[in-house]
This record gives structure tokens, sequence and C-alpha cells, in this order.
């Protein structure tokens, strides 16, 4: 898969995800909790912190494209420890970087944070609960949960919104 392909499948991922608010009874419901089918099939994600979704979705792609992907997780351990999320395949990788960004690469993701693979099935749930469980513990998911709940206000969403006003189309950042 060369830049262009995941080029390709980094603006179809991004334009199949409405970034939505969700109460914080659907975060509870839903948050990290789909498989990559039900992420497609349902099309929304919650618009902070969907890295996760955004991955799957991109390793769905890939796989309907015949390539071989993996979730990759960056396991950020800092004063608020959290999890990042890539889609590598062996040709390159994507990730969401912010609002309405994404990194493309050849190669294999690299960072100074520890990196943990998954080999993920499509309709594999939960995987937000294994990636937490196997590194940084539910404690801390449980907590950056509260965190994003605590955050999750409408002044908030409007802010994002209106940062997305002019700009639709995701911004993809090569390296």
């Amino acid at each position: 898969m060369n830049k262009n392909e995941l080029r390709d499948v980094a603006r179809e991922t991004s334009s199949m995800l409405r970034r939505v608010r969700w109460n914080n009874d659907i975060i509870d419901k839903l948050f990290g909790r789909r498989s990559a089918n039900e992420i497609i099939a349902q099309g929304d994600v919650f618009y902070m912190k969907h890295c996760l979704d955004f991955a799957l979705a991109a390793l769905k792609l890939f796989s309907d494209r015949g390539v071989d992907g993996e979730l990759v997780a960056e396991i950020v351990k800092s004063r608020r420890p959290s999890i990042h999320f890539i889609a590598q395949t062996a040709e390159g990788y994507i990730h969401n970087t912010g609002l309405n960004s994404v990194a493309i690469d050849s190669g294999e993701y690299c960072s100074s944070n520890e990196l943990k693979s998954y080999a993920v099935c499509l309709d594999e749930r939960d995987v937000l609960q294994t990636a937490f469980s196997d590194t940084l513990g539910l404690g801390v998911l449980a907590q950056r949960l509260g965190e994003i709940k605590r955050k999750n206000s409408l002044g908030l969403y409007s802010r994002f919104c209106e940062g997305l006003k002019d700009n639709k189309e995701p911004v993809i950042f090569e390296f």
C-alpha cells in the first residue's frame, strides 16, 4: 500500500465517520465498546477522543482492500496517562491526530512511548478495555472516562464544530 492508497483510506475513513456529541449514557454504552463493523455501520463517533474508532474503521477499509493491518496502542505515560490508537499495515500507518487531522506515513509507526500491537478481528468488541487492562489498568480507564464525561458540554462541542466550519475535508499530514 503506497502513500496515495494510505491517503485514500485516510480520506474515506474520515468522511464516513460523523463526529457527534453523545450524552454520558451513550458514552458509557458505546465509547470503546463497538467493533470496527459496528462503527462503520452506525457511522457516528464521539467527537472527543475518537482515535480508536478511527483506527478500527481504517483497519476495516484496509481489510476491504485485501491489506492486513493491526491496531497499535501508543501508551502515553504522563501526569494524565492515556492510550492513542494507530492503524498499521506492513507498508504504512494512519492515525487521527486531532480535530479533523490525520497523519499518514510509510513504514512502521515510531514513538518514544511504549507501543503494543493487537491483531483485531473486525467483529471484536471492547478493544479499549483490553488495551487499558493490558497496559495502564482499568482504573486509569475509569478515570479518563470520568474526565471525558465531565468535559462533555454543549459549549465544547460548539467550539469543536466551529473549528470544523471551514475545514470539512480532513487535513492529512504526510511524513
